[in-house]
């Protein structure tokens, strides 16, 4: 967080509008043209931003919704959200992100939407032959904000993405998401989800919005995510080239290609007694999912 970030901020403080008004507007406009897509709503997280995705694809009770065990837990809360029966899938074991085999083998006649996520600043590689299985896809882009797949952003091909812009996340708002469309009914039906107020029926709606503080951090985070990016992938090259030079026994990831490294994940066969070493010589690592889906959910 910089000077330009905190007069961006000021800024809006010193405008008046404290709620949803032109930044969020404004910043709505200039992330769904970065990302590729026609429309967007701004909300005021990433879970909200899926939830809205998936009631706009009217995913309610019985429908099953796929998605990766491997996940953060608030992926499965979205889906609770809607009274949807979540089906977990198994991930790839080289880039930790969901099984399209597997996907296409859980997929059953009431599945009504697959949740794609690019895990920790690695597309998913590919994309295409989900969105091919004529299955509605929601791109879970929170991990990803900036990466790009096929030489486009990710986020720009699915029906539905989403994107998280917390503290800890590539672009950091403090608060924040998006769901971004191409589709103008989903995009009626995502502002008709979110007009809490002021509405001719009674109907469903989140008090979802983003405010215009948020905005205003996020406006100014965007001019700077692609140096973001390159700075992570220098990080990320410094920590593979300083362990190609020591006696490791875990796997490291490929430091090449598409990976933004939103982080850098590792592979230990002990991995508890690992981090406990590595904390105490006052190094923050941790488990990057706490606990899978399908323990959550009693599984096996």
């Amino acid at each position: 967080i910089l000077g330009d970030d905190k007069e961006s901020v000021l800024k809006a403080l010193q405008h008046g509008e404290l709620a949803t008004g032109n930044i969020v507007e404004n910043f709505t406009r200039a992330f769904g043209s970065y990302i590729g897509k026609k429309y967007g709503v701004a909300t005021c997280n990433g879970t909200a931003a899926l939830h809205l995705a998936l009631r706009a694809l009217d995913v309610k009770g019985n429908d099953e919704v796929i998605l990766p065990s491997f996940v953060c837990n608030s992926v499965l809360n979205a889906v609770k959200y809607c009274n949807a029966n979540p089906s977990p899938v198994d991930i790839n074991p080289d880039d930790y992100n969901i099984s399209l085999e597997d996907t296409k083998r859980s997929l059953i006649g009431s599945t009504k939407a697959i949740i794609v996520p690019h895990m920790f600043g690695k597309p998913v590689r590919n994309l295409e032959d989900f969105i091919a299985l004529d299955v509605p896809v929601i791109e879970d882009c929170a991990l990803s904000v900036g990466a790009s797949h096929d030489g486009k952003k990710v986020g720009s091909f699915g029906d539905l993405s989403i994107f998280s812009f917390r503290a800890t996340k590539m672009l950091a708002a403090g608060l924040g998401g998006m769901v971004l469309t191409d589709d103008e009914h989903l995009y009626e039906r995502l502002k008709d989800l979110t007009a809490y107020d002021n509405r001719q029926h009674a109907g469903e709606s989140y008090n979802y919005q983003m405010s215009d503080l948020n905005a205003a951090l996020a406006l100014s985070q965007l001019k700077k995510l692609e140096g973001f990016v390159w700075a992570r992938k220098i990080i990320a090259n410094h920590y593979t080239g300083m362990f190609k030079k020591s006696a490791v026994d875990f796997e490291f990831p490929n430091v090449d290609g598409d990976n933004i490294f939103f982080r850098y994940i590792i592979r230990h066969p002990r991995r508890d007694e690992f981090i406990e070493n590595v904390r105490s010589r006052g190094v923050d690592v941790a488990k990057p999912v706490f606990m899978p889906l399908h323990r959550y959910l009693n599984l096996n």
